[in-house]
Parts: structure tokens; sequence; C-alpha cells
């Protein structure tokens, strides 16, 4: 069993660094394009001129994601950071991943997904707070809720897009796999933390009141609802396939993660569209790491939804204007 488990894990890292190393050769976007991986490089080649926590960088999540990269300017330059940020998916799914039950499957359905391609080509410093989002939703299902929290709230740093799934961390904390001891404890763990996370979240909304409507005009380009839609039939469709073919009920977590996210997509199209694919691609990956981490997920399951997964990329790909920008950026 732990060769298979060992092997299953080598084969995926094998295929994960053969994708990794031909995304990293692709052309190199203009800072002017709309693919952000020109920007990403060009800030990154500037910060390493720069000392290793520079009092000039005033946006913290771009601080964070260029010093945790900081090695691969001793090591090289725009290929190795493409190469370095396409594996931060990958990575999570490899080390913190249930490899017991098909987990090489799950991995792959992952890795060659709209979602997988869109963190890998173009939402890179997103991708990287993806990582420790994964890391931490590990940790709390290890019943180390606290340090998983933390974790979370070091994942929303790296990228404020994971603020919107700190109440799922509590909710995962203390409403999902754990027995409940009290109403007063759960009230601790769900109800007070959402209250804080809500308030800094308003709080914040305030104080850059100022800054929303330039960061409306950046993201000027308003996604359609068509599209929005078929980004986030992962979401739903890996749930069904849990629930068609599944030996036991499908957990807490998926329900809640499901729901949540459809939830937190919706009111985004309402208030702030332009962003709502943020959410779309982060929860789809998200729903099948919690598949993955069932205690009843399997190989037949993980098929099912790698060859759905694999349908819908051909589908975008196929209706694309440009195939090879769409898989190169």
């Amino acid at each position: 069993m732990f060769k298979y488990w060992f092997s299953e894990r080598i084969l995926f890292l094998v295929v994960a660094l053969t994708v990794a190393g031909l995304l990293a050769l692709r052309p190199i976007p203009s800072i002017l394009s709309p693919n952000d991986t020109g920007r990403y490089i060009a800030e990154f080649t500037w910060q390493c001129t720069r000392p290793i926590f520079d009092s000039s960088q005033k946006n913290i999540g771009w601080a964070t994601f260029t010093t945790l990269l900081r090695p691969v300017c001793w090591i090289g330059g725009s290929r190795e950071f493409m190469f370095v940020t396409v594996l931060a998916v990958p990575l999570a799914f490899l080390f913190f991943g249930n490899w017991k039950r098909g987990g090489l499957i799950w991995s792959l359905a992952a890795l060659f997904s709209m979602d997988g391609f869109e963190f890998a080509t173009n939402a890179l410093r997103q991708g990287m707070g993806l990582f420790f989002l994964i890391f931490a939703i590990k940790i709390i299902l290890d019943e180390k809720r606290y340090l998983g929290i933390a974790i979370g709230i070091f994942a929303s740093l790296i990228h404020t897009s994971n603020i919107a799934y700190l109440p799922l961390l509590f909710w995962f904390a203390k409403l999902g796999y754990r027995k409940r001891k009290s109403a007063s404890e759960t009230a601790l763990f769900v109800a007070l933390p959402f209250i804080v996370v809500s308030g800094i979240a308003i709080g914040a909304a305030w104080t850059l009141s100022d800054s929303i409507d330039i960061y409306r005009l950046y993201y000027k380009d308003i996604l359609s609802n068509a599209f929005i839609l078929f980004v986030s039939l992962p979401i739903l469709y890996v749930y069904a396939v849990r629930y068609r073919i599944t030996s036991t009920s499908v957990s807490k977590d998926e329900i809640a993660l499901a729901v949540y996210s459809s939830i937190l997509i919706i009111v985004t199209l309402i208030y702030f569209p332009a962003i709502a694919y943020r959410f779309t691609f982060t929860s789809g990956i998200l729903q099948i790491y919690m598949a993955m981490s069932a205690n009843d997920s399997n190989v037949k399951q993980g098929i099912y939804v790698l060859v759905g997964i694999m349908v819908q990329l051909g589908v975008y790909v196929a209706l694309a204007n440009n195939p090879m920008k769409v898989l190169f950026g």
C-alpha cells in the first residue's frame, strides 16, 4: 500500500514538473496585457534589486508574495519565477491531499482544470495564496484549528480574496468533522470570528472608499454572467459526482463549501461583478480538494471528475479565438 501511495505521488510530481516546465517557456505577456503574468514578472524583477524587507513596498500582499519567492532571485529570473508559481496549486495537492483513495486522479483533475490553468498562467499570486489556504484547511481537518486559522489569515495577506473564505475556515474548525461540545463554544469559534471578519471588511471598505472608483476602473472589463456560470460548473459538478457516487452521505464540509461558494459568487456578481471570476476559480479547486480529502473518496469518483473537468477545458479551448493563448497565457 505504501509503495503504491508513494509511486502515485512521484508520478504526479513528474507530471506537474513537466507542465510547469512547458508553461515556464511560454511567451511573457506585456505589462499592458490583460494577463497578469507580465506585471508580476516586472514587479518581481524590480523587487529582486531591493532589500528583502523593502519599506517602499506598500502593498502587503505583493510584499509577502515577493518575499516568499525571494530565493528565486538567487537562482534565476523570469522563467524560474514562472516555473515556481505554476507549481503552487499542484504542490498543495501533493503535500496536503489525501493520497489513500485515488489521490493521483483527484490531483490531476485540479492540475488539468480551467481553474488550474488560471492559477498557472495568470493569477499567480492568488495561486500562491491558495496554496496556504489549502494548507490551512488541511491543518484544521487534522484538528489543529488555531494553527489552521492562523495559516488562513496568512493566506489572506498574500491575496485579499482569501479573506472571503475565512468564515468558511471557522465553519470547518467548529462545525465540520468535529463534535460540538457546547453552544457557547460554537459561538466562540463561528459567530464571533464571523463578526470580527465582517467588521474588518467593512472597516477596510470604508477606509478605502476613496480608492474604490480607481479599483473599479482597473477591473473595468466585466465578464459575462454566462462565462461566470460556465467556470462555476466544477463546484456543482464535483458535488454532484460525490452525491451520486458515494458509499455514505457527502460530508457537511463539502456541502458547506458548495453552498458558501455559490452564495459568495452570486453576491459578488451583484455588487462587484468584475472580480466574481476570482472566487469561481478558487472555489472550484477547493471543491476538488475537499472531495479528495473525504474519507469515502475513491478512484471511480475521481475519474468522473477528471473527465468532466477536461471536457470543460476542451470546450473552453475549442471555442476560444486563440486556443494556444488560453493554454499558455
